[in-house]
């Protein structure tokens, strides 16, 4: 297989090179010679690949050596496709296009046949992103259309496309990867079901929720009503109210874990809620200021708060490890997490700030990861001995 590969290489690197294209027998008995020999190493990777993956004694490499592949032929396909763009000849052109997919056909075979393997973290080929930018382009246009009339959902169409039309000027091209296609996949998919009313959401608001579409100006989109919506109150009460009915409703909203735009952010649901309940804290301090006695409060936090051998990051990660365990059951993280930042204290911090155990709660440190593993192994060693 290694042989297959390398030949793979030499093809595209050294034989059809630019620098060499002066070399190549262009006719046509020449071009198919050169085809079919790539193909024909192609197909014989396919075969070996079948073989390895019924190999038990290399059963532990393979989940490696299919991303290593997948990231050899990525960069086949794009050196393909740079080659292509630099020529006006047309017989180079067929060239580079007929060998595009026949290299693109061994990726797709990978993602295919050895799905649990692929990457799907790794960029997509520049030849495939070049193809899906006029594809998604017009697929906008078209959408665009279709929400004529629907003021809203249209300044929603336009927020999307800005994302992806970032993305399509090349500015983040290289980071598109193919979890990002396949997010890019299904949220067109379903706008259409919207578009053309056959959707369980009515609106372009509720599926961009529902597909956790984590994008700051959809953000600023979703607090700019909020504020608009309670700023024409003029008594506090009727702003709770209004904030506390929001509250209600973004909590009970579904959303789809297995999608989201960004990763490593925060759900979109989860960021409202967390500025809702903020809005809602500052409110009902302002309406019941409480009374503050520095000997009092001394007093009460010596005799209420529970000390705790961690940092807060470690606090964090904790309290996440017993809701992901089902240890904690309340449905209502964000109160889980309340509770703790008023109830405890660390060897750092007196007083945990929510807004702090908040964040360390959804993006955990990988050192504190590792300080709770360490913590929860010596616990187990004390339940053994017990």
């Amino acid at each position: 297989m290694e042989q297959g590969i390398a030949k793979i290489i030499e093809i595209v690197g050294v034989t059809v090179h630019p620098e060499n294209a002066v070399s190549l027998d262009l006719s046509e008995p020449g071009l198919k010679m050169l085809l079919d020999s790539a193909s024909s190493e192609i197909e014989f990777i396919k075969k070996y690949l079948i073989v390895y993956l019924f190999n038990p004694r290399r059963k532990s490499e393979y989940a490696s050596l299919i991303q290593n592949y997948q990231s050899l032929i990525i960069k086949l396909l794009d050196d393909l496709f740079a080659y292509q763009q630099q020529t006006e000849n047309r017989e180079l052109i067929h060239l580079y296009s007929s060998l595009i997919n026949s290299v693109g056909d061994l990726l797709s075979y990978i993602k295919t046949y050895f799905s649990p393997h692929f990457n799907l973290d790794a960029k997509i080929p520049d030849n495939e992103y070049s193809y899906l930018t006029k594809e998604f382009e017009q697929q906008l246009s078209e959408l665009k259309v279709r929400f004529e009339g629907r003021s809203e959902d249209l300044q929603l169409i336009e927020i999307v496309g800005s994302h992806y039309q970032f993305f399509e000027q090349g500015l983040n091209k290289k980071s598109f990867t193919y979890r990002d296609l396949v997010y890019k996949k299904e949220l067109f998919r379903q706008l259409n079901d919207v578009a053309t009313n056959t959707s369980i959401h009515k609106s372009v608001k509720q599926l961009l929720l529902y597909l956790n579409f984590n994008h700051i100006r959809f953000f600023k989109y979703l607090i700019d009503q909020l504020q608009e919506e309670y700023n024409i109150l003029e008594t506090l009460e009727a702003k709770l109210d209004v904030l506390k009915y929001h509250r209600k409703q973004f909590r009970q909203m579904l959303d789809q874990f297995s999608y989201v735009l960004f990763s490593d952010l925060i759900p979109m649901k989860d960021q409202v809620l967390h500025w809702i309940e903020e809005e809602i804290f500052f409110m009902e301090r302002q309406i019941k200021p409480q009374e503050y006695s520095p000997e009092k409060n001394v007093e009460q936090v010596a005799e209420t708060k529970i000390n705790v051998a961690l940092s807060v990051a470690q606090l964090a990660v904790l309290v996440r490890v017993l809701t992901l365990g089902k240890v904690i059951t309340n449905n209502n993280q964000m109160e889980v997490i309340k509770i703790f930042a008023s109830n405890f204290r660390t060897y750092r911090a007196e007083d945990i700030s929510y807004g702090s155990l908040y964040g360390k709660y959804y993006k955990a440190e990988a050192s504190a990861i590792k300080g709770v593993r360490g913590i929860l192994l010596e616990l187990v060693t004390l339940t053994t001995k017990m």
